[in-house]
Parts: C-alpha cells; structure tokens; sequence
C-alpha cells in the first residue's frame, strides 16, 4: 500500500523516507532503492532496546522531518515514532491497518493512551480498525479521517487467458477452485478454511483448495492438511508478485479471518468477478459487489458450506463499478485525499 501512494505522491514538494523494522522483503527493498527513496532499517525495540535508542537518536539529529506517517497493526508501534516526537517536535499520522491483534495485546492497551498524547491525526482504514486502535470516542474526535487502502481496479479485472495459463501451471485443469490469499497466522484461521474445504471436497471430488502466502503457521497447516487425507487437492504457493493472475484462476474466495482491519485481498477477489464469502470478522465496508456473503465464526459448517456450493452454480459475477466508486477504494482518490491530510498539518 506505501509504494502505491508513494508512487501517486512523490514529487518536488513531498519525499517519502522508510522506516522499518524486522525483516524487508527483497523485492520491497528493490523497489524503495528503484525510486530513490530513503529508507533506514532500525533496530527492534523489543529486543535490542539500547541499541534502538541509540539509533534513533542518531537519526533524530541527522534528519529533520516535517511530518511522521505511521503505519500500525497495533498502538505499540508508537514507540518507533515518538523519539522522533520528543527530539524534534515533528507531527505524528497515526493509521490502524488492523482490528485485532494475535499477540501483544497487553502492549497494545496499554499503549494505546498515548496515540492520544502524541498524535496529531488519527486515520484507520476501516471503522474496526479505528475502534481498535482509538477507541470510539477517538474515531468521532476531528483528529479522526477514515481512509480505504487504494487499488488500482484495472489490475484485478479477469483474464480467461492468465487463468488458463495458471491453471495449466499448476495442473488442475477445469476443477472448482476455491482460494484465500493471507499470511499463514491465527488472524487468518486455515483451520476454519481447512474444515469447510474438507466437507465441500466431501460433496465435490474434482474441488480444490488454493492457498497462497507466507508465514510462522504455514507448515502447522501443511500438517493439519495431510492429517486429513487432502494432501492431493490443496496446493500451497508463496505470495506472488502477478497475484491478479491467480484471482482470475479461482472460482471462489473463502475468507473466514478471525479479525480483519479491511482486508483488502477480499476488494481484490471481488473485481476479479469471485463471489467472495467471508466472516462477519471483514468490515462490510470491502463489499464492492452482489456476490459478497458473511457468516458468524460460529455458524455451523454447514452453513459455510451450503453457500459455497449454492455459488458453484453461479460462477463468477462482475464487480459492481457504482459500489466501488462509492467505496472509497479507487487508489487516485484515496492518494488524493491523503495528498491532502499531509497540506493539512
């Protein structure tokens, strides 16, 4: 999402420098050099506390910023921004990404207090992911702007020929496919999509199950898989970089995450033409189409898998350009809106 508003936003009045901790994709930082963009790779703060400190300190006295843009699935990464605060008295954006946290929730309240202190605008990309991260009264304040994660629609749209393609590369011809795209962690809740695929797999032998993405819980659900004798019709791939191409391959996008702060792959599924269906987890605000259905966590699997049978017949439906507009997704808009909450400050 950075590199997108990166790429509608740079320019002679605004330079984006990144700042990032953990690990950088490869290609990210192939990208970030391809740009010219700054970018610093700054210590963990929970594990190498002084040496963050220290970091930062450096970095506090080398650049002068006129405005901190934060991008957060939590309120502890606050911590990475406020030095820049207190040193340099720069403007924080604080923007929630997420509606929920599988870990660090303890750090995540009791950071939370201190958006409030530090931050001059709040902006969430879902209602859920604004109340997780300001609490009601701080997505009712003024400081408060709600900003959809921009997608380039002509992206997305479907190709019967990138699906022939896919779908001769990974050798399943005209088989009913159903797909999720997300990391491998308990947000995403494979168990759930496993249970539901074994029992449609049940109904429908020439079914199968197409799972792309990364992460710690990957071979834990590999695992679970061969438990189940499914081994055979669920294919794992890593996240790809031509990721439209394999929207256009499925039949079906399942998506029963557990908490979502958007969750913007289901938008992505959706202009592909894929009924999407989803837990009640998915803020409603990703519907962009007539062939968008929720279910509560704890509906029985049946239900899950009644519906997903019921769109079998159907196919593939066609994004509803007038809901897409309205929604706030197109990426022009939202890189426009954003343009302008920077003029603001």
């Amino acid at each position: 999402m950075i590199k997108e508003y990166c790429e509608r936003l740079y320019s002679d009045k605004i330079h984006f420098d990144i700042l990032y901790y953990g690990d950088c994709e490869g290609e990210t930082e192939k990208y970030l050099r391809n740009i010219n963009a700054t970018y610093y790779h700054v210590p963990k703060y929970t594990k190498h506390p002084l040496q963050f400190l220290k970091y930062m300190k450096k970095l506090c006295k080398s650049k002068k910023y006129d405005l901190i843009h934060c991008h957060a699935s939590t309120a502890m990464l606050l911590i990475y921004a406020i030095p820049i605060k207190i040193i340099n008295n720069t403007p924080i954006i604080y923007q929630s990404h997420d509606s929920g946290a599988d870990k660090s929730a303890i750090l995540h309240c009791f950071f939370r207090p201190f958006i409030k202190v530090f931050c001059t605008k709040y902006i969430s990309v879902s209602w859920e992911a604004g109340i997780w991260m300001f609490n009601k009264s701080g997505i009712n304040s003024e400081k408060h702007i709600l900003l959809q994660n921009g997608i380039d629609s002509s992206a997305y749209l479907f190709n019967p020929k990138t699906r022939n393609n896919i779908r001769m590369q990974l050798n399943i011809g005209d088989k009913f496919i159903i797909g999720n795209v997300g990391r491998f962690e308990k947000q995403k809740n494979h168990k759930l999509i496993i249970d539901i695929f074994e029992k449609i797999h049940r109904l429908e032998s020439q079914a199968v199950l197409l799972l792309i993405g990364q992460g710690s819980l990957k071979k834990k659900v590999q695992t679970l898989v061969k438990e189940k004798n499914l081994e055979d019709v669920v294919i794992f791939c890593d996240y790809k970089k031509n990721i439209s191409d394999y929207y256009s391959a499925m039949d079906l996008f399942l998506f029963p995450s557990i908490h979502e702060g958007m969750g913007l792959v289901a938008v992505e599924a959706q202009l592909s033409g894929l009924p999407v269906v989803a837990s009640y987890s998915v803020p409603k605000e990703v519907k962009v189409s007539e062939s968008f259905y929720q279910f509560n966590l704890s509906d029985s699997l049946d239900l899950w898998v009644d519906k997903i049978m019921e769109l079998k017949q159907i196919g593939r439906c066609t994004y509803s350009k007038e809901l897409f507009e309205k929604s706030g997704y197109e990426i022009n808009q939202s890189a426009e809106k954003l343009r302008k909450i920077y003029e603001s400050i």
